[in-house]
């Protein structure tokens, strides 16, 4: 518990003595996902218009629901390789904003030519760690749902995946500290989850005293246009500059 207030304490203090840069490499950082979301966004949008038009045209042409089922795995694929593509660009967005947000805590001074090329760096051992971490968290949630659609009863169905959706959070929180061993220890996916489940269950007084500082900060969000501006200046640079001075602090 002390560890994660003394983390905020120290994270706050940097905070006010670096404003400039945590704002200037936040607001960049969020613009450049905003983008990235925008155009994936826009390109998923163009290809299902295309693709629906082109499986139906084939349909109707009575070519066989071969070509039909062809071009449907053919869009598939690519819907998939895009949003994988997204899912390990922001990864290595992540990983090189907190890359920078170290740097700051550190006194080392970051580039913004630094933080675009720290990018690929990142991004595939992040990407991995949010595969596994995700399907870790779900396995809770995946048992809950297969016992409640077995007793066929809708209300307890419903009662067990809200339980399972708690157990997911809980298991999620136990990889809170894998992308800061990505980051700042250059861990690979593997040793970055089973390190950072262990180094959660020695500190879970902190680990639960953090995330609840991030809940109650978050609230101000609930306000649309205010978050646009608190979020980027605030929230994301000090929560997770607390992040990575807990990850330090924690044994």
């Amino acid at each position: 518990m002390a560890g994660a207030i003394a983390a905020f304490k120290e994270a706050f203090s940097s905070y006010k003595r670096n404003f400039k840069d945590y704002f200037v490499y936040s607001l960049v950082v969020s613009l450049a996902a905003g983008v990235m979301a925008l155009s994936l966004a826009a390109f998923l949008l163009i290809i299902g218009v295309l693709s629906t038009g082109g499986i139906a045209a084939t349909m109707m042409s009575g070519n066989g629901i071969s070509l039909g089922l062809v071009g449907i795995g053919a869009t598939v694929l690519i819907l998939a390789v895009s949003v994988a593509a997204f899912a390990w660009l922001q990864g290595g967005l992540i990983g090189a904003y907190l890359d920078t947000i170290n740097g700051i805590l550190s006194g080392r001074k970051q580039s913004m030519g630094g933080l675009f090329a720290a990018i690929p760096r990142f991004a595939s051992g992040i990407f991995v760690v949010s595969i596994l971490s995700t399907i870790i968290a779900c396995i809770p949630l995946a048992a809950f749902a297969v016992i409640g659609g077995v007793l066929k009863d809708q209300a307890v169905g419903i009662s067990l995946i809200i339980v399972g959706m708690f157990f997911a959070m809980l298991i999620g929180a136990l990889f809170i500290f894998a992308v800061p061993a990505v980051v700042m220890d250059r861990k690979g996916a593997l040793a970055a989850v089973s390190g950072s489940f262990f180094k959660v269950t020695r500190n879970v007084g902190s680990v639960a005293v953090y995330l609840a500082v991030c809940i109650a900060l978050a609230l101000p969000n609930i306000i649309p246009l205010f978050s646009l501006l608190y979020m980027p200046v605030f929230y994301m640079p000090f929560t997770y500059a607390a992040l990575l001075l807990l990850y330090k602090k924690a044994n």
